[in-house]
């Protein structure tokens, strides 16, 4: 329905987040960030699969697309450089400000379209 949506409205950017659970092929994760997307797979196989069919919807659809993957989210006293990577999870943890801070810059920028970073701080 948003796909549909944006395509009606001329809307081009869709900048959405997911956990870093959702495993994508060509990713190369630690051993415990693949046992923790094997625990994420048993525990919440429901989300999961739905996370897996919003990036089939958003793969095939011709939208500019980044799908951000985060680890826990936990507040930081003090604000941290963010840290992206493309194949695996760079830490275990990001403050909301972290994930805000990184989704606005998206909006203007174009090396994540058609990808979906991990970040961390």
């Amino acid at each position: 329905l948003i796909v549909n949506t944006m395509k009606e409205l001329e809307i081009k950017r869709y900048i959405g987040v997911t956990g870093g659970s959702l495993d994508i092929k060509g990713d190369k994760k630690t051993f415990v960030n693949k046992l923790g997307a094997i625990a994420f797979r048993i525990l919440y196989s429901e989300m999961i699969l739905d996370k897996k069919k919003e990036l089939q919807i958003l793969e095939e659809s011709k939208l500019d697309w980044t799908l951000v993957r985060l680890p826990f989210v936990k507040e930081h006293k003090e604000s941290k450089k963010i840290k992206v990577n493309s194949l695996d999870m760079p830490g275990f943890k990001i403050s909301a400000e972290g994930i805000a801070q990184f989704l606005i810059e998206q909006v203007s920028c174009s090396s994540y379209i058609h990808k979906a970073p991990f970040i961390s701080n």
